[in-house]
């Protein structure tokens, strides 16, 4: 299996600028509805902006991703309580206006860290936050390091493709906390990888453009010349927390500062593990550790073909170093 496949799947399943079309159109819509309930509210709620968060901005969005929206209300200043009220309140306002059944499958997480409203919209998945100004500088972050080396988006979409059905990816909520790694999560991962590897993919100077919202420069290149495949190797056993980075220089790991567990929201200072179960960052690390166990004593620059396992169950005894095609679901 080669970078090709990978490139082949990713660029056939990607958010297409059609269907990014598509949902800037959708958010006019929401976003006329919104401003339509806020001038009912008697001066109570107003609306400043609606902006589209998450990766369908940031770049790393597949065809079947959800829409993700945050209105900036009051200009930011009503607490989460206030802000629950208002997405409540919005939502008896659409079932109210909606006699064409366009809007379906309401529902608000009011116990989530920043509480959303979901429903579905015509033919896609919305989620609406409040005062979330922080999500659109993290789009924004992530965003500018898509752009920094064609390796980093197609990365971000096969760490997603593996997570998801490795049982890995999830926003569903216990009380304050996710059950699982989100998608930003995730997606965080693999920058923060990026940023450590030797030599770098992602480079000091480029972080800090993107950290501070500066313009970024695209004309570095770098000199870590692994592809995809190897990449995602190596992200793979980064993550376990055992094995360092490699140096593809010196031929050999080298330790970081870096660990899984104690990875940093670069945008808001948040523990990213932290927000997850103790459960659900139990399974993630068993998990990622299990398949590393396969790559112990391989050198990420050495590409082993993997083979077919014809049942859905990965043996420990059928694949050299780890089953793409089947973790990735590439027939």
């Amino acid at each position: 299996m080669a970078d090709t496949t990978i490139l082949e799947y990713y660029y056939a399943n990607r958010q297409s600028r059609f269907q990014l079309k598509y949902k800037t159109e959708l958010t006019k819509e929401i976003k006329y509805i919104i401003h339509k309930f806020c001038s009912g509210t008697n001066g109570k709620f107003f609306a400043n902006n609606v902006n589209i968060i998450g990766s369908s901005v940031s770049g790393t969005a597949d065809a079947f991703s959800d829409l993700d929206l945050n209105v900036t209300v009051n200009q930011g200043r009503i607490n989460q309580d206030s802000s629950i009220v208002f997405l409540d309140l919005l939502s008896h306002y659409f079932t109210s206006m909606d006699k064409s059944n366009e809007i379906s499958d309401l529902q608000i997480i009011a116990t989530a860290r920043v509480p959303i409203l979901k429903f579905q919209y015509k033919d896609t998945l919305i989620d609406i936050c409040v005062n979330n100004i922080k999500a659109e500088y993290n789009s924004q972050f992530v965003r500018s390091l898509v752009r920094v080396d064609p390796r980093v988006g197609p990365l971000i979409f096969m760490v997603k493709h593996f997570v998801k059905n490795a049982g890995l990816y999830g926003a569903m909520y216990v009380g304050k906390k996710l059950a699982m790694m989100s998608s930003y999560g995730w997606t965080l991962s693999v920058l923060y990888f990026l940023k450590d590897v030797r030599p770098s993919v992602i480079s000091i100077p480029q972080w800090s453009a993107a950290y501070y919202g500066n313009k970024q420069n695209y004309h570095i290149k770098s000199e870590n010349s692994l592809n995809l495949i190897q990449l995602f190797k190596v992200w793979l056993n980064h993550n376990c927390g055992d094995f360092g980075v490699w140096n593809n220089f010196h031929h050999r790991y080298e330790q970081t500062s870096f660990r899984f567990e104690t990875m940093i929201c670069p945008c808001t200072g948040i523990n990213v593990c932290q927000t997850i179960t103790p459960s659900g960052r139990q399974k993630i690390l068993e998990t990622l550790a299990y398949y590393s166990t396969y790559f112990e004593t391989i050198p990420p620059e050495i590409f082993y073909q993997a083979s077919k396992v014809p049942s859905k169950e990965v043996s420990k005894v059928s694949f050299n170093w780890f089953n793409l095609t089947q973790v990735l679901r590439i027939n």
